[in-house]
């Protein structure tokens, strides 16, 4: 059945205008990691070009364009054709493979292609399509908040398509559907079922050896070309990178299995309201943390109202603390706070602030962040030495501005693109900043690390089995331990 399925999409790709290196690789489900996946038949060299698919033979592609408008109200609250394909929303696609499919195989002209995606009635790889039994294994983890979120926004979604007579499948085929979707769904030509590129796996260590790239032929038409990065064995699999900057609990999300081995970009969203707070909460506060960028809005989409301290294993320790700082002054200290660092009053201004503190706003290209995030350590240090009015914001500015010329100095050399100067400059700001904290501050900090390492391992006998989720829970415990070590 295999060998059939292979024939006949590469049929279908070769009527399509799609080239690949028919004599050095092979499509197969054995000897691959997960799923149909490619083997080299022979020695690739590094360099040589293995894939060339054009948008004719991608499917769905160019379907987020044609958004219609009942969608983007369903997709995309504010409306905004443009962030559609950034919204966390299988719906187009969904709706095309379940259509595409009921057509059967005799008819469907995407026949070849859908027969070697996964079966969308049984596909339970992801954890937001487990059953409620399964379910307990994500509590405690990054995933908790993420899937609870999916699975309202699929059952919203599914029940706005059927009010409008747009599918007439069950709310579970649905959510299946948008499952193979998510895992397989590439980047190119506006999102679509990229050939050959939702085929290759993922390495255990993210180091691909094959990488794919959109380029533009002289007729001006978009093709995906994909190349050797390095030398490929007779025997080996081709595999790629899902992503240069991906955490495990993203990798376990969309695609349902984690990577130990490899040195990912974990992170641990710590919620501001539910673990730091965690009592009455003030306007002033969240106010002065959010634009001294202490606090943000998850990065998980659909979870933006909920404001968030990211830690990793290199950073968020300081902004845990001063948020666990902040929360432990009284109402009057914290209006003092606010007033000092341009937030209160009618004529409040984060840069009149910092130039009446003796800031050189525009010498040291500060904004307002920048100058919040400064006052507001000079407060901290004003409070902790029992003084007032604060003194050291110019010394604050000063190791900021002297970090920024050596990041500059460094982009410089590593010939970093300037378009990411703004979010560079966002990255090291707390990276720098050293307020002086009260010893209960930090320790309040510690508390909520290890509560939160507290409930990953609460739910430890509910992962037995689930290796995604095991393996998930084990980065994040690990990386809580490395960063209580720097506590």
């Amino acid at each position: 059945m295999t060998t059939q399925r292979v024939k006949a999409l590469e049929a279908f790709l070769e009527q399509r205008g799609a080239s690949w290196a028919r004599g050095k690789v092979e499509m197969t489900t054995e000897g691959v990691v997960h799923g149909f996946g490619v083997v080299a038949k022979s020695t690739i060299a590094e360099g040589e070009e293995i894939f060339r698919i054009p948008r004719e033979a991608a499917f769905g592609a160019g379907l987020l364009a044609g958004t219609s408008e009942n969608e983007r109200d369903d997709n995309n609250e504010n409306g905004d054709e443009d962030e559609v394909e950034h919204r966390d929303s299988q719906m187009s696609h969904a709706l095309l493979l379940l259509a595409e499919r009921a057509k059967g195989s005799e008819t469907s002209p995407w026949a070849p292609l859908w027969a070697t995606l996964p079966e969308p009635s049984t596909y339970e790889d992801l954890p937001w399509l487990w059953p409620a039994e399964r379910g307990e294994a994500v509590k405690g983890t990054a995933l908790e908040l993420p899937i609870a979120n999916k699975k309202t926004r699929i059952e919203e979604e599914w029940k706005a398509l059927v009010a409008r007579g747009e599918t007439s499948v069950d709310l579970e085929s649905y959510a299946h559907a948008c499952g193979v979707i998510l895992s397989h769904l590439n980047p190119f030509f506006g999102g679509a079922v990229v050939p050959f590129v939702y085929m290759l796996n993922c390495s255990n260590t993210n180091e691909p050896n094959v990488e794919f790239e959109s380029e533009e032929t002289e007729e001006g038409d978009e093709v995906v070309v994909g190349r050797a990065i390095c030398d490929i064995a007779a025997g080996e699999e081709l595999t790629q990178a899902y992503g240069n900057d991906i955490s495990n609990a993203e990798l376990v999300y969309r695609c349902g299995f984690a990577l130990p081995q490899a040195e990912l970009r974990d992170v641990v969203d710590v919620g501001y309201a539910s673990e730091v707070q965690a009592g009455k909460e003030r306007i002033q506060e969240v106010n002065l943390l959010q634009r001294a960028g202490v606090i943000a809005a998850c990065a998980w989409d659909g979870l933006e109202d909920v404001l968030t301290i990211e830690v990793s294993k290199d950073s968020g320790l300081t902004e845990l603390r001063v948020a666990c700082a902040v929360r432990g002054l009284d109402d009057a200290t914290l209006a003092k706070f606010c007033e000092y660092c341009g937030l209160s009053g009618a004529e409040a201004s984060p840069l009149s602030a910092g130039k009446a503190a003796g800031l050189s706003v525009k010498k040291q290209r500060l904004d307002e962040m920048d100058c919040v995030a400064v006052l507001l350590c000079a407060c901290l240090d004003a409070v902790e030495r029992g003084e007032w009015p604060p003194s050291t914001a110019k010394s604050h500015a000063a190791m900021l501005g002297a970090a920024r010329k050596s990041e500059a100095i460094k982009d410089d050399e590593d010939e970093d693109d300037e378009d990411d100067e703004d979010e560079d400059e966002d990255e090291v700001l707390w990276d720098v900043l050293r307020p002086v904290l009260a010893s209960k501050a930090v320790q309040h900090a510690t508390e909520v690390l290890r509560t939160r390492m507290a409930r990953i391992e609460a739910s430890a006998s509910a992962r037995s089995g689930e290796v995604a989720m095991e393996q998930l829970a084990a980065a994040e415990t690990k990386l809580l331990n490395s960063v209580l070590q720097r506590t």
